[in-house]
């Protein structure tokens, strides 16, 4: 009997974005911030509760989500993952803030693709992986809270270490991270 995949949904977006210059989960995408627009789709794909991990939420957050400052702050990504997956009560499917190109129908591939009881499953795409759009369950809580205790941040060290099992992505468009105002504008031009 295959287990059932119930999954609560998180969007981390607590990074300082330094090289962008502003909140890059404020940009809006056809009228909607990013990180609401990731999180409506992440609700659309069945994914609940829904987590932001931010330190402030958008004006147009949508009803329902938990908004989560991280624990400890300056941790990175890897502290946001703590956070939430401490929070979930269960597995999590967590996005990043910034990859304006993923929707409900990555969300559902990723789910569909998952397997639960094997730690999770991370994307990768031919540039490599992708763990910040990942399944993530709560079996790593304990692995992830010693690399903190150790200054260790890096979320991609910690996830080869873990040997987690990879999701190849069908659209690479669907993990474009926006790191720079020219890569945002980059990727507006090729959605026109």
């Amino acid at each position: 009997m295959q287990r059932q995949k119930k999954l609560a949904g998180g969007v981390l977006a607590g990074g300082r974005a330094l090289r962008f210059g502003a909140d890059k989960t404020r940009l809006l995408v056809e009228g909607s911030s990013l990180s609401s627009r990731l999180l409506a789709a992440q609700a659309r794909a069945g994914l609940s509760p829904l987590f932001l991990c931010a330190d402030a939420a958008p004006s147009d957050l949508p009803r329902g989500v938990r908004l989560l400052p991280d624990e400890r702050p300056g941790l990175g990504p890897l502290g946001a993952l703590a956070t939430v997956l401490a929070r979930a009560g269960g597995p999590i499917l967590v996005a990043a803030g910034d990859m304006p190109g993923l929707g409900p129908a990555a969300f559902k591939a990723l789910i569909d693709a998952w397997s639960p009881g094997r730690g999770g499953l991370v994307a990768v795409a031919p540039d490599g992986l992708h763990p910040l759009l990942a399944i993530y369950e709560p079996s790593l809580l304990p692995s992830l809270r010693t690399r903190l205790e150790r200054g260790q941040r890096a979320l991609q060290a910690w996830v080869l270490e873990e040997a987690l099992p990879r999701w190849p992505v069908p659209d690479p468009a669907w993990v474009a991270n926006i790191h720079t105002p020219d890569e945002w504008r980059a990727w507006q031009d090729r959605r026109r």
